[in-house]
């Protein structure tokens, strides 16, 4: 739901994907990462999981339509685990991205934990929304009797402000809990220009997304997935990111460790 890891270091989240969409990802200047509408996303329930949790515990009606202007990118918290690479990454013949987060973050601005069923997406929800409402909230941070000051006066307000960006969270991260295994966590931009728009047709239909740049130095591992894990697939990717100009130092490209044939 809420992303409490803001400015953890170190940490590092995975894009599985197969190597026709790695190559187009790594660029020469800068990662290219698309972010799909988040109302064309693979589970069919996408957004209304959430919605339907709002609407429970607060008795608030959500339109769906509300949150066309979101785009997401999903990662993975976990480096190589055999349902993401049979999912997402050609059966196991693409790769996994290792991500440094905190860079990620500044890219996309927001970061959610995906919750997966109603009955953890309703907790998690209600406690937020009742710390929201009824707590008392405090400035951490410098100039704290100044600010204490200001969030005293403004308490209403800031009230409101947290409440909206609590249940736009809620409906873009909540997930049905036959995904739970994926341990999700989202980046999210948010646009209406549509300018920034492109567009892809995959399974008859048409799907609109963003790309997002990221520096390279995000970049920190690759693993070739379990049905791959031959010396020329890794001798190919070094290559690649050689010619790219990726700093392998920094780099670090393995093999899976699972033993799957496919």
């Amino acid at each position: 739901m809420l992303d409490l890891m803001q400015g953890l270091e170190n940490y590092k989240v995975y894009h599985y994907t197969d190597l026709n969409a790695f190559i187009n990802i790594i660029r020469n200047e800068d990662i290219v990462l698309r972010a799909t509408n988040c109302l064309y996303l693979n589970d069919s329930n996408e957004i209304v999981e959430g919605v339907k949790s709002v609407e429970r515990v607060i008795q608030k009606k959500i339109d769906v339509g509300a949150f066309r202007n979101y785009y997401l990118s999903s990662f993975c918290q976990t480096s190589d685990t055999l349902q993401m690479w049979g999912m997402y990454a050609a059966n196991g013949a693409g790769c996994a991205l290792g991500f440094d987060f905190s860079q990620l973050q500044k890219a996309y601005g927001l970061s959610i934990k995906c919750t997966y069923g109603e009955k953890e997406i309703d907790e998690g929800f209600k406690n937020f929304y009742n710390l929201n409402k009824n707590g008392h909230i405090v400035h951490m941070g410098p100039n704290h009797e100044e600010e204490q000051r200001r969030i005293d006066a403004n308490k209403k307000q800031i009230q409101d402000e947290l409440e909206t960006n609590l249940i736009i969270t809620t409906c873009l991260g909540s997930k049905n809990i036959a995904y739970e295994n994926e341990q999700e966590r989202r980046c999210v931009v948010y646009t209406d220009n549509p300018l920034y728009v492109k567009h892809k047709v995959k399974n008859g239909i048409v799907v609109p997304y963003v790309e997002v740049h990221i520096p390279k130095t995000a970049l920190r591992e690759v693993i070739i997935g379990p049905t791959n894990t031959s010396h020329i697939a890794k001798q190919s990717v070094i290559h690649f990111l050689k010619m790219k100009g990726y700093d392998l130092d920094k780099v670090n490209v393995t093999l899976s460790k699972i033993p799957y044939r496919g």
